[in-house]
């Protein structure tokens, strides 16, 4: 196996491998790194970050044998990434075990009754950055924001072991977060601005998105449970 010195020199990212080596990680956790632990290591820069990564998720996914027609394997660890469909097959998809995660904001109305326009889109914009941030942390993709919600994938396309739970954390930090912004603006609100929330994991088909409305359109119960969920939540 290629040791962690060589496959970071062989990246361009040779100027991490002390750190690397001093915490013990060798290639084969690679997989297993997620942003919040490469910032532990010492990654600063967003860029490497994510060409880090990528790069993991590229060496993986060539590496990956091909499963049969109808097959869904989830292996921990190991990128599978969702390929867009053969020419000819275009609506066919993928079929995936996903986690998916609809959360949307509580006090909208009421933000938009209290506060002008622009500020409105301040708070909606800062709000939106959070969530991509902490959601991208937590190694999930943001799918789309349709007004105050947004919609999060965890497994797609790159399958890990603990997505279910990496996508928790991540929805309770965004609860957190947001309670952390609305704090300012409670007085002049006048009711609790917060996020409610609904997850869950299961077989979904997967392709890429022919429209603007996000990277990919799943298709599964899975989907419509989170959403239910999401609708059942209580705020906070």
């Amino acid at each position: 196996m290629t040791d962690i010195t060589t496959w970071l020199e062989a990246h361009g990212m040779a100027k991490y491998a002390a750190e690397f080596v001093a915490q013990d990680v060798s290639v084969d956790l690679l997989p297993d790194l997620l942003d919040a632990d490469l910032r532990e290591l010492g990654v600063a820069s967003l860029g490497d970050r994510k060409r880090l990564l990528k790069a993991v998720a590229a060496e993986r996914a060539a590496s990956a044998a091909p499963e049969p027609a109808g097959v869904v394997a989830v292996r921990p660890a190991v990128a599978a990434p969702v390929k867009p469909a053969p020419a000819g097959v275009g609506e066919e998809g993928e079929r995936r075990h996903a986690t998916v995660m609809f959360s949307d904001l509580t006090g909208y109305t009421a933000l938009n009754e209290a506060f002008d326009p622009e500020e409105v889109e301040q708070v909606m914009a800062r709000i939106k950055r959070e969530a991509s941030r902490i959601i991208e942390s937590h190694g999930g993709r943001v799918n789309q924001f349709v007004g105050d919600e947004v919609m999060a994938l965890f497994g797609i396309p790159v399958t890990r072991r603990d997505d279910a739970r990496h996508a928790v954390r991540a929805a309770l930090e965004l609860h957190a977060t947001v309670d952390a912004i609305a704090a300012g603006m409670a007085e002049r609100l006048g009711r609790r601005l917060s996020m409610h929330t609904g997850v869950h994991t299961g077989l979904v088909i997967a392709r890429r998105s022919d429209t603007r409305s996000g990277d990919y359109t799943l298709t599964g119960d899975t989907v419509n449970t989170a959403a239910r969920l999401r609708g059942l939540a209580e705020p906070g």
